[in-house]
């Protein structure tokens, strides 16, 4: 069993004192101290409510990319040379050397990946429980790592109004690239970008339209039956009704807006990455802010998440020679 189908919860109990400790290269045993049993309690509310941290990887079509990235490089070219009246740079680039500067988020501009390449959209993947309206803060690092080369990507992620913020502290421009208008997606449904709560997402909001009024249709029958008895039993004790003013006041205050409350999700493209690669997620997530109801600094909850992405070829060749030796 490599863990790969594991839920939150699996991985939980397997750290737990109820586990069986297997894979304990990723999901080792909570330590026994005042740490382990924090970090025990966090994950299990985590679990329990359905929060996670991931990234999830898509293949692109490699010949659709390569073409679209030389159109528009030669469509820069022609804009170059009509403004300037030369050329700046030749119309096909040459392979970028790894940057530390911030890229021009709008770019395209990969160097010259190969044919051989596989490409790679990155998505951030989480769901985040209990996540208060206008209250809610999180914030983290992706840190991804190309194979055998030393130079790594490193991402900050905070939370935004309508999208994640997302910052490149580094990247090394042979194997990312940044996401920019226009890259290249599937049709799948799970490369459609969100940032709200789950009940608003279109089908879940229908199953729960569904089930709040099959809860009102029994609420109503319910209060109709608790109304009919009250009038009898007033009617019995001849108690006078509370006065109109007093429950006015009491419907008001029962009225009373609060913040929403629920399980927001996100599912948001962070960029394109080549070939074979490792993600390290780690997020602190405060469900009603960096302070509680009384002003006190609020403790987060953390997040982290780890896996590595190497190609069949590179797999076989792993397994042969670990057969071989």
């Amino acid at each position: 069993d490599d863990a790969s189908e594991w839920d939150e919860m699996e991985k939980w109990m397997n750290r737990s004192i109820f586990g069986k400790f297997n894979r304990i290269d990723l999901f080792p045993p909570y330590p026994i101290s005042d740490t382990g049993n924090y970090l025990s309690e966090q994950d299990f509310y985590l679990a329990s409510r359905k929060g996670f941290c991931r990234t999830a990887h898509y293949e692109v079509a490699k010949f659709d990319y390569i073409a679209k990235s030389r159109k528009e490089e030669a469509e820069r070219l022609r804009k170059r040379i009509n403004n300037l009246g030369y050329p700046t740079y030749p119309i096909y680039p040459t392979r970028s050397t790894p940057q530390k500067t911030q890229p021009d988020p709008k770019s395209s501009n990969t160097g010259n990946p190969s044919v051989s390449d596989t490409f790679y959209n990155l998505y951030l993947v989480m769901q985040l429980p209990d996540f208060v309206r206008n209250k809610a803060k999180f914030k983290g690092k992706v840190m991804i790592r190309h194979g055998e080369d030393e130079m790594e990507t490193i991402l900050a992620i905070s939370d935004g109004e309508e999208q994640v913020k997302v910052e490149l502290i580094q990247y090394n421009s042979k194997h990312y690239v940044n996401v920019f208008e226009g890259i290249i997606r599937s049709k799948d449904e799970n490369e459609e970008d969100r940032y709200r709560y789950f009940d608003d997402i279109p089908e879940n909001k229908e199953k729960a339209k569904k089930k709040e009024d099959k809860q009102k249709e029994l609420e109503n029958i319910n209060n109709k039956a608790n109304k009919n008895w009250y009038q009898m039993q007033e009617v019995i004790s001849k108690k006078p009704s509370q006065n109109k003013e007093e429950e006015s006041i009491n419907n008001d205050a029962n009225t009373e807006s609060s913040p929403k409350v629920g399980l927001f999700t996100i599912n948001q493209l962070l960029g394109m990455v080549f070939n074979n690669f490792e993600v390290i997620c780690t997020v602190e997530y405060f469900p009603e802010g960096y302070t509680d109801s009384q002003g006190n600094k609020a403790f987060p909850y953390l997040l982290s998440y780890q896996y590595k992405v190497v190609s069949w070829f590179d797999e076989l060749v792993d397994n042969v020679g670990g057969v071989i030796k």
